[in-house]
C-alpha cells in the first residue's frame, strides 16, 4: 500500500489528495498486497540472504569450524515518475465544474499506479534508454524460472505446474498468484473439477479474490494509455498478456507468465518510496486559462530473499 489516510491529513487540498489516494491504492492487485518501506534518499543499500551458516558435528574435545551466513549486497535505485494534469478553467464551468476535474485527476492516478504495476513484473533497466524499476521477470534467475515445457506456441497449464511454482517460493504459501484474466479462468475452473475446498479472501481495500490452495489469485489485465512521448499516440501496457516467446525455439510471442509472490518488508519482496506519494494542487496557471494538478512519485523494489517469488513461464492460452 503505497499511501494511507494519515498521509493527506496535513495536504493542501485533502479531499482531492484522499481522491487520488483512494483511486491509486484501488487501481491494482500490485498495490492491494505490496507492502512500501519509507526511505529518505533515492538509493537503498540492503544485503539479501545468500547462504544460511553451516552445521556439524563433533567429537570430544574438538573444535567447530567457524562460519557465518553468505549475504548478497544488493543496491536499489529510486525512480521519479508521475505527470501534470490540466484542464481548461471553461471546460470545467461547461461539466460540472470541480466534480470534472477531479474525475481526471482520477484518471491521471489510476494511470499513474497501472505504470508502476506494469513495472513491478516487465520493468527492466539495462534494457531500456531511461531509467526503470527492475521488475520480478529481470530480478527472478535459476531455479525461480520454472519452464511449463517447451512446446511449439507453448503449454497448456495444470494444477501440478501451479503446485511446483508454489513450492519454488519461500515460507509455508506465497501470499498470492499473479495471472492475466485467461489464465485466472483457467485456474478457477480447474479448481472447480477437482475436490479442493474454494474460498474467497479480502485484499488490503476489501476486494475479493478467489484463492488455490487458500492462495489469492489477482488477474493482472491489459491497459491503454496516452504515450507522453507522442501525445495522441496510445499504448498498450499488458504485463501478463500473452506477448513472450514460446520456449521451443522462441519463433512465436504468444506465451504468457504466472508469478507467485511472497511480500514482507526487509525480508521478502517489498516497494521502496522515497516520501510522500505527491499531489500538488497548483491552482490556476500564471498567464494561462488551466487549472493543473501534479502527481509525483519516487518508488522502487526490492527483493529480500532469493526465493521471495517465482515464475512459470511458457504458457499457452
Amino acid at each position: 500500500m503505497p499511501i494511507n489516510a494519515t498521509d493527506f491529513a496535513d495536504a493542501k487540498n485533502p479531499e482531492l489528495y484522499k481522491t487520488i489516494v483512494e483511486t491509486v491504492n484501488g487501481a491494482s492487485p500490485v498495490l492491494d498486497f505490496l507492502p512500501f518501506m519509507p526511505l529518505n534518499n533515492d538509493t537503498f543499500k540492503y544485503n539479501s540472504e545468500g547462504l544460511l551458516p553451516g552445521v556439524a558435528y563433533r567429537n570430544y574435545n574438538e573444535e567447530y569450524t567457524e562460519n557465518t551466513s553468505v549475504v548478497v549486497p544488493s543496491v536499489e535505485y529510486l525512480r521519479i515518475f508521475g505527470g501534470d494534469s490540466d484542464i481548461d478553467v471553461k471546460m470545467m464551468e461547461a461539466n460540472g465544474g470541480i466534480a470534472y476535474r477531479a474525475n481526471e485527476d482520477r484518471k491521471k492516478a489510476k494511470a499513474q499506479a497501472l505504470f508502476f504495476a506494469n513495472e513491478f513484473f516487465v520493468g527492466d533497466s539495462e534494457n531500456n534508454t531511461v531509467n526503470r524499476i527492475d521488475g520480478l521477470r529481470a530480478r527472478l534467475t535459476g531455479d525461480q524460472v520454472l519452464d511449463a515445457g517447451s512446446s511449439d506456441g507453448g503449454d497448456e497449464l495444470t494444477l501440478d505446474m501451479l503446485d511446483e511454482l508454489i513450492v519454488s517460493v519461500d515460507g509455508e504459501n506465497p501470499d498470492v498468484l499473479f495471472m492475466n484474466p485467461k489464465l485466472w479462468l483457467k485456474v478457477n475452473k480447474l479448481v472447480q473439477g477437482t475436490a479442493r475446498a474454494t474460498e474467497q479472501v479480502s485484499g488490503n481495500f476489501g476486494k475479493l479474490y478467489p484463492t488455490y490452495a487458500g492462495i489469492p489469485i489477482a488477474k493482472i489485465g491489459s491497459v491503454s494509455m496516452d504515450n507522453p512521448a507522442n501525445p495522441g499516440t496510445p499504448i498498450v501496457l499488458n504485463p501478463l498478456g500473452f506477448n513472450e516467446p514460446d520456449l521451443d525455439d522462441g519463433s512465436q510471442s504468444v506465451t504468457t507468465s504466472i508469478y507467485a509472490v511472497k511480500f514482507g518488508k526487509g525480508e521478502y519482496v517489498s516497494g521502496l518510496q522515497c516520501g510522500a506519494f505527491d499531489v500538488e494542487d497548483c491552482g490556476k496557471l500564471p498567464g494561462m486559462n488551466k487549472e493543473r494538478t501534479k502527481l509525483d512519485w519516487m518508488a522502487g523494489l526490492a527483493t529480500f530473499h532469493p526465493k521471495s517469488a517465482a515464475r512459470l513461464r511458457g504458457l499457452k492460452g
